[in-house]
């Protein structure tokens, strides 16, 4: 299967869980591309199988990347094809179960007729800027065998 990761990073947190995930798909036999919002913009045909999508949580939302990628899906192109939501922020915002950028995006992506998945992933960073929590990488990496587990 092919699995595309698409994300939104500002300090490299979010990148480095999207590698993870990307590292993880082809772990579990299966392909993945990595698509980086800032460099690559939104890609004109969607080939995968199915799509994680990641950005920071910024002032509890998602970046306007991220927002501008989600409503440009079209939700008859990808039919139902899921697609799971992951982002970085506070470790008191996830104890706290705040908004975030994850679950923001599932809820767009849902209202628009998207296969979206749940639960969401929500990768704790430590400061602002970082660094990712200690277990933040294995989360997501346990994150993506459970949904590929799905799938047999």
């Amino acid at each position: 299967m092919q699995g595309l990761v698409v994300y939104d990073s500002v300090y490299g947190n979010t990148e480095d869980v999207a590698i993870a995930i990307a590292d993880e798909i082809k772990e579990l036999g299966h392909h993945a591309e990595l698509w980086v919002l800032k460099e690559c913009g939104i890609p004109k045909k969607i080939d995968a199988d199915f799509l994680f999508v990641g950005s920071p949580t910024r002032i509890h939302n998602m970046t306007r990347r991220a927002k501008k990628f989600i409503k440009e899906l079209d939700p008859k192109g990808l039919g139902s094809r899921p697609i799971l939501f992951f982002d970085t922020e506070f470790e008191s915002v996830i104890a706290a179960n705040g908004h975030s950028a994850a679950q923001r995006m599932h809820d767009l992506a849902k209202l628009r007729g998207l296969n979206a998945k749940e639960p969401v992933l929500k990768c704790g960073i430590v400061e602002s800027q970082g660094p990712l929590s200690p277990d933040a990488l294995d989360k997501a990496r346990r994150y993506v065998r459970d949904f590929i587990g799905t799938l047999s």
